[in-house]
């Protein structure tokens, strides 16, 4: 009896030593399959972070030229526009197709935006690197 109690928890300590270690081969391989995730989010952080902020500094200024209401009216009608437009795209393409090609347009201004604030990003520390050389 003992040894089959012995011979049980042992086969228990195995058992939990190979899930574990099929686990962490699992988690491994998650992660090595996130790598270009990761690198594509790192990389994209800094702009989407510009690309929101001058999002929210034109709000701002409209919000201070024209008040909280009339921004809220002006932005209502934009939607209304987009949204009218999108639907006209759905029913002259089907929904599937339309989706699609919404998708696509919405895809394409993120990114151009993103791509926009890497070059914004990277000609200003270009004009910062040369101001400098200027002063020496």
């Amino acid at each position: 009896e003992t040894v089959k109690t012995q011979a049980t928890e042992k086969f228990e300590e195995a058992k939990t030593v190979v899930q574990a270690k099929l686990d962490d081969e699992r988690v491994a391989a998650v992660i090595e399959q996130a790598k270009p995730y990761i690198a594509l989010v790192k990389e994209n952080a800094e702009p989407a972070k510009d690309v929101l902020l001058d999002l929210a500094t034109t709000a701002q200024a409209e919000v201070n030229e024209i008040g909280y209401l009339g921004y809220a009216k002006e932005s209502a009608e934009v939607i209304r526009d987009q949204s009218l437009d999108a639907f006209e795209v759905c029913k002259t393409k089907g929904a599937v197709q339309g989706v699609k090609e919404i998708s696509t347009q919405v895809m394409s201004n993120v990114v151009n935006k993103l791509e926009d604030a890497k070059k914004k990003k990277r000609s200003g520390s270009d004009e910062g690197s040369s101001s400098s050389e200027e002063s020496n």
